[in-house]
């Protein structure tokens, strides 16, 4: 009987070590988790979801594709999508997502906090600007882009919250 028990021990050690390598901690992504558009923590959007290129192109770059030249005036429709994630490594998301000019895929990363931030900061200085208009027609034309930007960071924080 004093044989089994340290059989036991070990089996039940084993099994232990087991299970908690099993637990998605939300840091384990590194450790082979294949991410795709559906995957808690990940959030994909087109590049025009953060608004115009002049509000958003700080904080995720220029429409063009990065491996585009600028000057290149043939006609192209760019698809630039953004993947913006939450308690995910940079290196995952890159990994699940990566940019290959050869397919003409592009992807831009944002960390959720970023995201958050800009979508606050972008969203009070659409509506300060709006407060100097005194034609409604102005108001509704300007009211377009806080709207669309409501709607990118309402959709990312039904998400991607926690």
């Amino acid at each position: 009987m004093c044989k089994q028990k340290p059989v036991t021990l070990l089996l039940l050690i084993l099994c232990l070590s087991f299970l908690t390598s099993c637990v998605n901690t939300g840091q384990n992504y590194d450790k082979g988790i294949t991410l795709t558009a559906n995957s808690e923590g990940v959030f994909v959007a087109q590049y025009g979801d953060f608004g115009p290129p002049q509000l958003s192109n700080k904080l995720i770059g220029n429409k063009w594709w990065q491996w585009d030249d600028p000057e290149n005036h043939q006609p192209v429709t760019y698809n630039v999508k953004v993947v913006v994630y939450r308690d995910i490594s940079l290196k995952t998301v890159k990994h699940a997502f990566p940019v290959i000019p050869e397919e003409k895929q592009d992807y831009r990363y944002v960390s959720y906090e970023e995201a958050s931030e800009y979508f606050d900061q972008t969203i009070a200085e659409l509506e300060k600007e709006m407060i100097g208009y005194d034609e409604p027609e102005s108001i509704a034309m300007m009211s377009a882009f806080p709207l669309r930007l409501y709607k990118t960071a309402l959709a990312i924080e039904r998400k991607l919250r926690k």
